[in-house]
């Protein structure tokens, strides 16, 4: 997984890929669901770099299944974020909003003030699209409180 991240961070993505698909494999043998799904958010990344939008889908919802399966709350949250940015480059708006509902509740029951900022700054973006601009207000100006809290 190492060898992959490092390929990732010197934008060698076809070897990127490669070796997070070969380390996600030997994980899935043994049984070890979490770091098999950590490759999956790392691939993620990969294919979101490259614009491909419907593989990196698949990998975050998969590594998202894995992560409300096992209950690592930070994980879904994150997933679930990742979600919500893919639906927004997708242009599903509607989905985008549910999923970063969820987030936000996540993050309120972790007390997660990093997590809250964000998803209030992507429900503002997303109201911004969809033309209702004083809810984005609120959510940008929200936003702006948790940062400074952080």
């Amino acid at each position: 997984m190492s060898l992959g991240n490092l390929m990732f961070t010197k934008t060698h993505y076809p070897a990127a890929i490669e070796h997070l698909s070969a380390a996600q494999k030997v994980f899935n043998s043994l049984g070890f669901r979490l770091p098999a799904a950590q490759c999956s958010e790392a691939l993620d990344n990969i294919y979101l770099h490259q614009d491909n939008l419907d593989s990196a889908a698949a990998e975050m919802k998969a590594a998202h299944l894995i992560f409300i399966d096992l209950g690592v709350q930070q994980h879904v949250a994150q997933s679930t974020e990742l979600l919500g940015i893919i639906c927004i480059l997708r242009g599903d708006l509607t989905w985008a909003e549910e999923l970063f509902g969820e987030a936000e509740t996540i993050n309120r029951v972790r007390d997660n003030r990093s997590g809250l900022a964000l998803c209030a700054h992507q429900l503002g973006v997303i109201r911004s699209d969809q033309g209702r601009r004083r809810e984005a207000i609120i959510q940008f100006k929200s936003a702006q409180l948790l940062h400074e809290e952080v």
